[in-house]
């Protein structure tokens, strides 16, 4: 094959809603964790992978990897998508795995089974910085594969995760699949993850226990079944608990599936799984609009989980005699459920329920491909929600949005009334439905209900691409409501400062909810030791919420640790389980003296600055009323008194290359801020604030070492600067006769930084000194040397048949000796103007060359470096081009010859 030479470039790749009643978390938030999983492994096309962030209010929205300093802030209108490119390119590890720079937005995993810092930090704040809650959205694009998911909040991650996948697929029903997998981000330092996978992964066999190494804030543990053949590796199932409670998030998929198994065509997809505190028992299922048929897969968490569809019961998980934790079923038209569009499931036991657009030739449409969604749980409705939809990088997609309520009439998209598109469930006549299109463009848009609440999920498709994502729900859990402040699962007791307030003889209501169902029993200790032990009556079905209130009073004041302990072990029988949600609260009388401060303690500086009004009243005459919490009118006063740490700003002392402070007597050689303390008149701590300008003579020094480019190129120098300041950020580089021009110097103040110098200008090969003169802010202006070596173009020598480089003797210059070099080595015996590896013998792909050129003046330089790399047969149907050449001596010219011709180096026929 022939081969063609290119340039060598080094490329760094660069890769907000209330619920219902009584909670408050959804998925939208002001902190995420997000990574990506890899779509399918062709080396023909690029990864593209996005954020989008919506919002109800204007915010700043700062993404970063906290280990690669990569950070980016972008502001995001209110009602408006913004849409963040993390990532475009192609470099292919040997393996196919797809691989990227460890620098700047690295935002995915590459190795299997090990730790890894590949995570995103989302943050949103307004101008005051504030967290504002936004919704996001993340999505995975490879032509021809699509798919995304919207991002859980930090707020909304819990410690424990049931895997769903599917069935991976491999390229057209022969060869290897590239399997599936899933990716754990630690939210919090110090996490231990045990996982059980279902299926063999790279390193540990099928339903063993795994657990990772150490993992803090930020770092990534993926797994992979890795390519097999035969061997579809299909991770649904595999359960994943953190330990200690600790908050972890999961991201799941497949790089490549046909769904069903082996129908065409194919697709990746990719979603964040949902914690299993936040499944439920009731659902609303619905068909996607413009296809024929989905797939429905139902996750069950307990053995003997009963699954029912529109009061049938359709399947009872048995894993002893069937291994799976998941059914599968078909909805829409001609299939199992749902051919008028909608049914309604329930389950005896909490399940977590995806969606699955089918295949082309399974759907018997010529539009989408395999795509994976959460559907909401009728247990987590919301009443609004701001999402975006999304076009695929290959071409323009139809939008849709499916949307359930109990009431159509109060429901609106963007402002404007829906109620006239809702039909009835199938099923339960409680709830109705709709299937909206949302048109082509990629956009935010608004739901909500003035008065209920919905679930809503949103996807669209191409010719040969889809995806889908639920557009947000409720994210609630167990919880305890005591006089309507919640309490969670897997909440940390709220702290002193933030523990609430009753008083003593007020009836304190208890509303002890499980909305998820799977839970028989409640027993709530009061911790003033007593005790309330309810259960659900006889005879009450498993899937329904557990729903008590208890009322209880506090005699007297006081701390009280109260808690409720959760029993699931009746109706969801394996695993059993117990959970128990901290409770801290405080008991006040009317005269109880709060956060009192006595004459010998000293108020904090960093305290008064943390509620300056607060103590702004103790200032007046050091004496104020400390009652802080007032439960009846008749409250009884306390007086105190107080001491206060205290400060005060003083002017700026400067002076030449030393600096006397008159106020502790040190003398300083460098700039600084200084705080001095001392005690005032009260005997706390006085601080003096001011700062040191010693100035000093610029001292800055370059590399002595000459800097080589290639002719038309910028170059960059580094510098230090040991002390002293540079007057402005630019500077002056002069050339003799070829360069005179301002240039910029950033990162001024700094002592270690580096500078583009414009060397663009100068083409003609050879050595050159340059100057840069600098102005010193306190002193004369200096003047530094720089020397340069610009190097022969890369396209001083070019092939000239399959296996011979000959460099040009037409431009110019004049050569008396050569040697060349491959991949940094130098090759033996080529000192001539060609490069012949010998008969038959051809260079390959990836190869780097150079030569070393000295010219008759006895200069001597090296040319660009150049790859080589494949060029496409048919772009050249040379045949005598393809042949075997060998080099001759005849004449004492050389000539290569080509079966029964000679030709010149310059491919000239000679004889």
């Amino acid at each position: 094959m022939k081969k063609r030479l290119k340039p060598l470039l080094l490329v760094a790749l660069i890769v907000c809603t209330t619920l219902p009643s009584w909670g408050q978390a959804t998925t939208e938030g002001s902190d995420f964790w997000v990574t990506f999983l890899q779509a399918d492994q062709d080396a023909n096309h690029d990864l593209k992978l996005e954020l989008t962030i919506t919002s109800r209010t204007n915010c700043n929205v700062t993404i970063e990897n906290p280990y690669t300093n990569y950070s980016q802030t972008e502001n995001v209108t209110a009602g408006q998508s913004k849409t963040i490119k993390l990532y475009e390119g192609n470099v292919l590890a040997q393996n196919a795995r797809q691989a990227m720079s460890r620098d700047g937005k690295v935002c995915y995993a590459v190795n299997s089974e090990q730790k890894d810092q590949c995570a995103l930090h989302v943050t949103a704040k307004d101008s005051n910085g504030k967290p504002v809650k936004i919704s996001l959205f993340a999505s995975n694009y490879k032509k021809a594969t699509f798919d995304a998911t919207n991002v859980l909040p930090t707020t909304s991650l819990m410690d424990e995760y049931v895997v769903q996948t599917y069935t991976p697929s491999d390229h057209g029903g022969v060869g290897a699949t590239q399997g599936s997998h899933f990716a754990i981000i630690a939210a919090e330092d110090g996490v231990v993850v045990d996982y059980w996978p279902t299926v063999a992964t790279t390193g540990h066999s099928a339903n063993t226990k795994v657990t990772t190494p150490t993992l803090n804030k930020g770092e990534v543990w993926y797994v992979w079944t890795g390519k097999k053949d035969g061997e579809p590796g299909d991770l649904s199932g595999t359960r994943v608990v953190a330990r200690d409670g600790k908050k972890i998030a999961v991201f799941q998929g497949c790089p490549h599936t046909n769904i069903p198994y082996q129908i065409k065509q194919r697709d990746h997809i990719f979603s964040q799984a949902m914690p299993t505190a936040f499944w439920g028992s009731r659902f609303v299922l619905t068909s996607s609009k413009e296809r024929k048929k989905d797939i429905i897969r139902v996750l069950a968490l307990y053995d003997h989980t009963n699954v029912f569809i529109n009061d049938e019961l359709v399947h009872t998980f048995n894993f002893n005699a069937n291994p799976k934790h998941y059914f599968e079923f078909v909805i829409g038209e001609n299939g199992d459920y749902a051919n008028n569009g909608s049914c309604y499931l329930t389950t005896s036991c909490p399940c977590a329920v995806h969606l699955f657009m089918a295949s082309q030739e399974f759907d018997e449409v010529s539009n989408g491909d395999p795509a994976m969604l959460w559907v909401n749980p009728i247990e987590q409705r919301i009443d609004q929600i701001t999402f975006a939809t999304y076009n695929s990088s290959n071409g323009v997609t139809q939008h849709y949005t499916n949307i359930v309520t109990d009431r159509p009439e109060l429901m609106t998209l963007d402002g404007t009334s829906i109620a006239s598109d809702f039909k009835k469930v199938d099923g339960n006549s409680d709830f109705s439905y709709a299937q909206l299109s949302l048109g082509t463009n990629a956009t935010s848009h608004t739901l909500k209900s003035a008065g209920s609440t919905f679930i809503a999920h949103v996807y669209g498709f191409t010719d040969n691409e889809s995806y889908g994502y639920s557009a947000g729900s409720a994210t609630v859990g167990r919880q305890i409501s005591v006089n309507d402040i919640a309490f969670e699962s897997g909440e940390k007791a709220k702290g002193i400062d933030d523990a609430p307030t009753f008083c003593v003889k007020d009836t304190v209501i208890y509303d002890l909810r499980d909305i998820s169902g799977g839970i028989y029993r409640i027993v709530l200790d009061f911790g003033d030791g007593t005790r309330k032990d309810t259960a659900k009556v006889h005879g009450q079905a498993s899937n329904e919420p557990f729903l008590v209130t208890i009322k209880h009073t506090y005699p007297s004041p006081g701390w009280y640790d109260a808690s409720a302990i959760v029993y699931g072990e009746e109706f969801c029988t394996q695993p059993a389980f117990t959970d128990t949600i901290p409770i801290i609260f405080r008991v006040v009388r009317p005269d109880t003296v709060i956060g009192e401060v006595t004459k010998d303690t000293c108020v904090s500086l960093e305290s008064y600055k943390e509620k300056p009004a607060y103590w702004d009243k103790l200032i007046a005459n050091g004496k104020i009323d400390t009652v802080q919490e007032h439960c009846y009118d008749d409250v009884v006063l306390n007086i105190i008194t107080y001491r206060r740490e205290t400060e005060e700003y003083k002017d700026t002392l400067r002076g030449w290359n030393e600096v006397y402070s008159p106020y502790n007597g040190y003398t300083y050689y460098e700039s600084t801020d200084v705080v001095d303390d001392s005690l005032n008149t009260y005997g706390c701590t006085h601080y003096i604030r001011y700062y040191v300008d010693v100035i000093q003579c610029l001292d800055m020094s370059f590399s002595s070492d000459a800097l080589s480019l290639c002719p038309g190129e910028n170059v960059l120098v580094a510098y230090t600067k040991s002390k002293g300041d540079i007057k402005d950020e630019q500077g002056r580089f002069v050339v003799p006769g070829l360069i005179d021009t301002i240039i910029s110097i950033p990162n001024y103040n700094t002592q270690i930084g580096e500078l583009t110098l414009p060397t663009k200008d100068l083409k003609t090969p050879g050595y050159y000194t340059g100057t840069l003169t600098v102005e010193d802010k306190n002193c004369d202006t200096k003047q530094y040397q720089i020397n340069l070596i610009v190097n022969y173009p890369s396209d001083i020598f070019q092939f000239k048949f399959n296996n011979v480089l000959a460099v040009y003797q037409n431009k110019g210059y004049q050569f008396t000796t050569y040697q060349w070099y491959v991949n940094g080595m130098p090759v033996d015996g080529a000192t001539s103007s060609i490069l012949y590896l010998g008969q038959n013998v051809t260079f390959k792909e990836g190869d780097i060359v150079f030569v070393m050129l000295t010219d008759k003046n006895g200069m001597t330089l090296p040319s660009c470096p150049q790859i080589l790399s494949d060029i496409d047969p048919d772009m050249d149907n040379d045949a005598l081009n393809q042949a075997p050449a060998r080099k001759m001596l005849i004449n004492s010219q050389f000539v290569i010859r080509k079966g029964d011709t000679d030709y010149d180096i310059y491919g000239q026929k000679v004889r």
